[in-house]
């Protein structure tokens, strides 16, 4: 009987040890210039609207972030902005010259631009 209290006790005690330990946090990984769609849950669009404008500031010259935040701009109503948006990436992506950039990129670009200028 001593030995079956004794082993209960032992694995409670290895229980409430283990349960006590926990991982040690992680750390937080950089923001990499594709963050901005990135577990977007449309009940949160503010805060993915807000990680987004920190990824634009942190790549200010890459055209992607800002195409991107173009749809999170659209998803919440705001046309107009949405298509500055647009207008500012595009930009960029002349600048870069279109044929170093993702070929879906610059045609995502387009058909927006393409949207924005005909008001729909």
């Amino acid at each position: 009987m001593k030995r079956v209290l004794l082993s209960l006790q032992t694995l409670c005690l290895t229980a409430a040890l283990l349960s006590g330990c926990s991982e040690a946090e992680l750390p937080q990984r950089s923001l990499q210039a594709d963050d901005c769609l990135r577990e977007v849950q449309l009940e949160q669009l503010d805060a993915a609207l807000s990680r987004c404008d920190k990824v634009v500031a942190q790549y200010p010259n890459d055209p992607a972030p800002r195409n991107e935040r173009s749809l999170l701009l659209a998803l919440k109503g705001d046309d107009a902005a949405a298509c500055r948006e647009i207008e500012a990436a595009h930009k960029l992506a002349q600048q870069q010259g279109t044929g170093k950039l993702d070929p879906m990129l610059v045609s995502e670009l387009s058909m927006r631009r393409r949207s924005c200028q005909s008001g729909s």
